[in-house]
């Protein structure tokens, strides 16, 4: 009974491992970045907001999300689409997602250039 309950147990603890490092990955949004706060009182993470075309706002704001203030600022469109690890800026392809894959190799300059 107790390797039943310690095997559940690692099993949700991992899918929300896996949940947490997708997040980005899975996102999907478009709009123009009306706000940057790169290092929130939220743990430090990054708060974007961005507004698209119809004047809905968007706060994206999360630890697996590998933008910075090299390649986004104020005023620049962004676009990132579900399931794709890189986002649009200004139509320039940028790494949005800290992972790679399956969300359990963690993203490194060397393995991008």
């Amino acid at each position: 009974m107790w390797l039943f309950v310690i095997i559940a147990g690692a099993i949700i603890l991992l899918s929300f491992i896996r949940y947490d490092a997708l997040y980005a990955k899975n996102l999907q949004v478009e709009g123009v970045v009306t706000s940057i706060e790169w290092k929130s009182k939220n743990h430090q993470l990054p708060i974007i907001v961005l507004l698209n075309e119809s004047g809905k706002e968007t706060v994206v704001s999360h630890s697996s999300v590998a933008l910075n203030e090299t390649n986004l600022k104020l005023g620049d469109k962004l676009v990132k689409n579900n399931g794709d690890e890189f986002c649009l800026v200004n139509g320039k392809r940028v790494r949005f997602s800290k992972y790679l894959g399956s969300g359990f190799r963690k993203y490194t300059k060397q393995r991008d250039e």
